[in-house]
């Protein structure tokens, strides 16, 4: 079976794909006299008005991120650096933009012309094949920090693969550039990263030595190697699928390369982008065509199990660790979020844009595509049923981004209260050094940037219009340090607390109980993790409500002004399911087979995280001896240490999660 798009589909797909990611798809090639009389500029089927604003979109992150010394563009917004697999998604935009015209000839020339010039005249690891990673603005040969070195650090096979195919379209829609590409592919040594017919990638060690490594697992490896084979070098081991092995998740036989971390020092992570790529680009053959419509099919299962739209693939974030492989499967572990190191990043797991879009021009006729697609353009799916989110501790993050806003809700400051109370809590043993200083006032910036003026709201996240009790907790307990620290007025602080007090008496409660697990931060309304209304609630937290609740005690201990008013948010809320014989409970929602939503109540049992959120409520005179801190834990030897890992209990059924620093 072969799944290929034609040539028409791939502009209109790479345009589309383009605006998840601001970074990923596109590019055009060479100089001297157009040549459009080739099928590459036949667009059969135009693009509706909606597609065009995500084509103009997508190809402005190009345009903005430009750098004209050298032709390149920056990896991500803002950071001058890029790979050759960035170097790739560029070429490929430029391509897709002049046949959407998005840009002209003259500018499709000229901006290939000074891309090929800089790349022909790239300072060569070993002189062999380009580095991993180059400074954008100066084409200088970096790390994968941005520093400057002389010698680089290695090759990657993979990204080789990449530009390789990205050189392929562009010399077979601009057979002009031919020649020019021909040259630059002959200067590299391409067989110096092939080895026993497998990829290889050469890496700089301790002792500055090189060191050949085999790249590429299952998806990705055969995908690089294709991008050889359009140039006539043949990697037969890595375009066949072996070694693989199937994983059962969600119900669905996952193909996952045996090949793991623990074993090579490599992942074997299974995501969405490689497939989506093949499919594109090469036309999913064989078994390739199946293996993408299990990837889309478990994650289709998860949302049918969870409530959670899921489309996971690698993607960057806006904090470290900056590039995070959001996974179906990687190591031994499902739906894990991880760094190239194998680091977990769970609470960054997110719902991918790019994947979105990939999916949906990959498989035009699955409804679970549609599905996703339309949640990451804002556009209501026909027959869509409520989303409701998975039970994890605090918000988690998502690239979600509703078109349509929601109404914001203007919040009064509750009643001015008495003048403030002296109170030794805010006296510091001693004064911030200067160092410090910045670090409080550069801290306290997120808090001014990321405030709602109407809500007097802060978000979780600054790219996510969404709170969780968690995340609100945090900002009162950031405006007790900034004022302590005297980053803030005495004025700010009581204008800011007062807000905050007002809004939180505001929120609606999941079955006039207790806060809901998020919140809308200009809406004050009820929503998922993935920000889509749920205005029945999703249930609630007891960690977010512990987390809440030492805020507040902190608060009025500290500032004991406020007391009348933070005892009566605190009253208002009634305890009697979160508290259940000594233990801590949370609330999820769940869809039932037959569409109704069923409210679940379990004891909460995360290592640490229970404990605290015990605490919390222990200071406002709440028993839970079962939920604190005591009882015997179980220990596993870490680097020598007896580090706990769960607690012995006999008093609940319920899964532990691991233990999180």
């Amino acid at each position: 079976m072969i799944y290929k798009l034609p040539q028409q589909r791939l502009l209109r797909w790479i345009a589309l794909f383009l605006i998840g990611t601001m970074q990923f798809l596109f590019y055009i090639p060479t100089p001297v006299l157009s040549q459009n009389s080739n099928s590459c500029s036949n667009i059969t089927t135009p693009l509706t008005s909606e597609e065009q604003t995500y084509a103009r979109a997508s190809w402005q992150y190009f345009v903005k991120n430009y750098q004209p010394a050298t032709g390149f563009t920056n990896s991500t917004g803002g950071y001058p650096s890029g790979t050759l697999w960035d170097m790739g998604n560029y070429l490929m935009a430029l391509n897709a933009a002049r046949w959407l015209n998005l840009t002209d000839q003259a500018d499709f020339d000229s901006r290939l012309n000074k891309f090929l010039t800089t790349l022909s005249s790239l300072k060569l690891f070993e002189d062999a094949l380009p580095n991993k990673v180059y400074n954008a603005a100066t084409g200088q040969m970096v790390d994968y920090g941005n520093n400057p070195l002389e010698r680089g650090i290695g090759w990657s096979a993979l990204d080789v693969g990449r530009i390789l195919a990205a050189f392929d379209v562009i010399r077979t829609c601009h057979p002009q550039y031919n020649d020019w590409l021909k040259g630059i592919v002959a200067k590299w040594q391409v067989a110096r990263s092939l080895k026993d017919e497998q990829l290889f990638g050469a890496t700089v060690l301790p002792d500055n030595k090189t060191l050949l490594v085999q790249e590429g697992r299952l998806g990705y490896e055969e995908y690089g190697a294709r991008g050889y084979q359009l140039w006539g070098f043949s990697a037969p081991k890595a375009i066949a699928l072996e070694p693989f092995k199937l994983v059962e998740i969600n119900g669905v036989q996952i193909p996952v390369d045996s090949r793991d971390f623990q074993s090579t020092n490599a992942n074997n992570y299974v995501v969405s982008e490689s497939y989506i790529l093949d499919g594109i680009e090469f036309g999913l053959q064989g078994e390739l065509a199946d293996f993408a419509a299990r990837v889309l099919d478990v994650q289709k299962r998860r949302f049918d199990t969870t409530g959670q739209l899921t489309a996971v693939t690698e993607d960057n974030i806006d904090q470290a660790p900056y590039f995070l492989y959001n996974t179906v499967y990687a190591n031994g572990t499902n739906w894990a979020t991880i760094t190239d190191a194998n680091q977990p990043y769970p609470q960054f797991r997110s719902l991918s844009t790019k994947a979105a879009f990939g999916w949906r021009y990959l498989f035009p006729d699955n409804a679970y595509a549609q599905k996703i697609f339309d949640a990451s353009t804002g556009k209501p799916s026909e027959n869509a049923s409520p989303v409701t989110p998975v039970n994890q501790p605090n918000s988690i993050v998502t690239t979600l981004i509703a078109t349509s806003k929601p109404t914001e809700v203007a919040v009064a400051p509750i009643p001015p209260v008495d003048s403030p109370q002296s109170s030794s809590n805010l006296k510091l043993d001693r004064s911030l050094t200067p160092v410090e200083r910045r670090y409080a006032e550069a801290a306290w910036r997120y808090f001014q940037a990321n405030y709602h003026a109407k809500s007097r709201l802060i978000d979780d996240r600054s790219d996510f219009k969404g709170a969780t009790l968690w995340g609100l907790g945090d900002y009162l307990a950031a405006l007790h340090a900034a004022r302590s620290l005297d980053t803030i007025t005495p004025k700010e602080f009581d204008q800011r607390t007062r807000h905050l007090l007002a809004a939180l008496t505001k929120l609606p409660l999941f079955a006039c109980e207790l806060p809901s697990r998020s919140y809308d931060t200009r809406s004050l309304q009820p929503v998922d993790y993935g920000g889509n209304p749920v205005p029945e609630g999703n249930g609630w937290s007891a960690l977010d409500l512990g987390r809440m609740l030492a805020a507040l005690y902190n608060l009025k201990s500290c500032h004991p002004e406020y007391t009348a008013a933070v005892d009566k948010i605190v009253l208002d809320w009634s305890y009697l399911r979160v508290v259940r014989e000594g233990i801590l409970s949370s609330a999820t929602v769940t869809k039932e087979q037959d569409g109704r939503y069923f409210t679940r109540v379990n004891p909460e049992t995360r290592l640490g995280y229970e404990e605290y959120a015990a605490r919390a409520f222990q200071l406002w005179g709440f028993n839970l001896d079962r939920s604190a801190v005591g009882g015997e834990y179980q220990t596993a030897s870490v680097e020598g240490l007896k580090v706990p890992i769960q607690r012995h209990r006999t008093d609940t059924n319920s899964k532990v999660n691991p233990i999180e620093i």
